[in-house]
């Protein structure tokens, strides 16, 4: 198999991927509660624009390895194996930290 996509399209399918992720955040009414004052559209776009580094990233490193793709292949065949294999490892507790303090502020607002 091999993708059918250029790397134009994988830059717009990062950009789509995340963009209905903060839209769905700006529609709801949870952003303006807990964020009283905030510029939600300005935070969004700021987002974009240092997130497109990463986006052509992806998009460059998926059409120059069109047959696999994925972190884990991106930083085995760049760096090593066992850099792709442990990253994750790291990264899992982190993003778990950043839920978890998250849905305490969250629970310390409501209580407040």
């Amino acid at each position: 198999m091999v993708r059918e996509m250029n790397a134009f399209d994988v830059a717009w399918w990062g950009i789509a991927g995340t963009g209905g992720l903060y839209l769905l955040f700006y529609f709801m009414p949870y952003a303006q509660y807990y964020l009283p004052g905030s510029n939600l559209a300005l935070s969004i776009a700021l987002c974009l624009l240092v997130m497109l580094p990463l986006y052509a990233l992806y998009a460059s490193l998926a059409s120059a390895m069109p047959r696999a793709g994925g972190d884990y292949v991106y930083q085995s065949r760049i760096l090593h194996p066992a850099i792709g294999f442990a990253f994750p490892f790291i990264g899992l507790p982190w993003f778990g930290f950043a839920c978890l303090s998250r849905s305490e502020v969250m629970l310390w607002q409501r209580l407040a």
